[in-house]
């Protein structure tokens, strides 16, 4: 039996190079005539969702053919409600069927298509997932009936899940998690001389197109990845995404407009402003009554 452990990183597929929306460990356990992948789900809390699932999916050999599609015949691919649209599900069929392809000439058993699962945008949502990893049926979006006879070596690896999907080992994953913490020192760093140094970086932001120091960071490596639990290593990680995401909100904000950030962070400047403004009206007014008492 083989075994192999990786990590997920899943993005937006409509905004990929987005913050990251989901993770998912996986555990994958291929044996001889079967396999078996683990996912535990965890969803990214700049989004306030707080989903979290686990779900086992697999695939074996047996007498009647290769069951492809879970090992049961129906073509119920159960991803939790939260975390569907993310093609994660395309990830999981691809290994799948990477795994199968060492048997090209067997039969692949058919999958049924349930009436129960054919509601609303899910009817055509489940054909396309299915067609696009090989299976063909006699009509399109059919709300239920077999699949048509094939083998392996007519099915597809779905392959859309490359566009916004990043596999790392955990070894990829720690490396990650401590840059993304140093990331995050130098984010928290570079706004904290910001807050300190407003006047400076407001007037030399505004003339000189002067930057804030790049700031340095110096942090210990997390434990070993392996040796926690993914649901503690995923809290870990979503606390830093979470604080990257709103520190770099926040200097967005205060580069785009340096002197309004100066003054809605020092009200005081607001108000030595509107009383200068003052001061100078009533000059005005003083001095102009002046120049008309003296005609």
């Amino acid at each position: 039996m083989s075994s192999e452990e990786l990590i997920l990183q899943v993005c937006n597929p409509r905004d990929p190079e987005g913050p990251v929306q989901a993770w998912v460990a996986v555990r994958i356990e291929a044996k001889d005539d079967e396999i078996d992948i683990h996912c535990t789900f965890q969803h990214c809390l700049i989004f306030d969702q707080y989903g979290s699932a686990d779900v086992t999916y697999g695939a074996d050999r047996t007498n009647r053919g290769l069951r492809l599609a879970g090992k049961c015949d129906t073509g119920f691919f159960e991803i939790p409600d939260e975390f569907q649209s993310l093609r994660i599900g395309c990830w999981i069929m691809s290994r799948i069927i990477d795994w199968a392809f060492q048997w090209p000439d067997t039969d692949v058993v058919p999958i049924w298509l349930g009436p129960a699962n054919a509601e609303g945008v899910n009817r055509e949502r489940r054909y396309r997932f299915w067609t696009a990893c090989g299976y063909r049926f006699e009509a399109e979006n059919i709300v239920h009936g077999y699949s048509l006879p094939c083998q392996v070596r007519d099915m597809t690896a779905p392959m859309k899940w490359q566009e916004n999907i990043t596999v790392m080992t955990t070894d990829a994953f720690q490396s990650h998690f401590n840059r993304r913490k140093r990331e995050l020192a130098v984010l928290s760093q570079q706004h904290d001389w910001l807050k300190r140094h407003p006047v400076l970086y407001g007037l030399g932001r505004s003339l000189f197109t002067f930057c804030c120091p790049p700031g340095e960071a110096d942090i210990p490596p997390e434990p070993a990845i392996r040796d926690s639990a993914p649901k503690d290593v995923f809290k870990g990680i979503q606390e830093v995404e979470c604080d990257i995401h709103w520190h770099q909100r926040k200097l967005s904000r205060i580069e785009a407009a340096p002197f309004g950030h100066l003054l809605e962070t020092h009200k005081e400047f607001m108000d030595i402003a509107r009383l200068m403004g003052l001061f100078c009206l009533i000059a005005g007014v003083f001095f102009g009554l002046l120049m008309l008492a003296g005609t």
